[in-house]
């Protein structure tokens, strides 16, 4: 039987610090789904009694499903379409190359040399 302030911790696989928090708040009735990262909570979601045997359902539900679905090995999974952006656009400039240029006095300085 769960106590008073009892919870479980399921870590994010994205690391960072990332993790869910679930837990059983007996004064009040209420499971609350909190977001942490680093140790701080970002995001809380109580969800009362009377919702849990809908979440339940939903969480046997999804493993049900995905017991039935065949395992995709990581390495032949397309990747995301974040990735497929990142892949396109290179790694993320860092420092001086990453402030914006002033586009306008490039223009002008374009334009006194060209002689327009």
């Amino acid at each position: 039987m769960a106590r008073l302030g009892s919870h479980l911790d399921i870590g994010d696989p994205r690391g960072d610090g990332r993790f869910l928090r679930l837990s059983w708040h007996q004064n009040r009735r209420v499971i609350v789904v909190s977001q942490w990262r680093e140790g701080v909570c970002i995001s809380s979601t109580p969800v009362g009694i009377e919702h849990l045997a809908k979440l339940v359902g939903f969480l046997v539900g999804a493993l049900q499903e995905a017991v039935s679905l065949p395992v995709v090995p990581e390495a032949t999974r397309p990747p995301s379409r974040l990735a497929q952006l990142r892949a396109l656009l290179g790694p993320r400039p860092r420092g001086k190359a990453a402030e914006s240029p002033d586009l306008t006095a490039a223009v002008a300085e374009e334009q006194r040399v060209s002689g327009w």
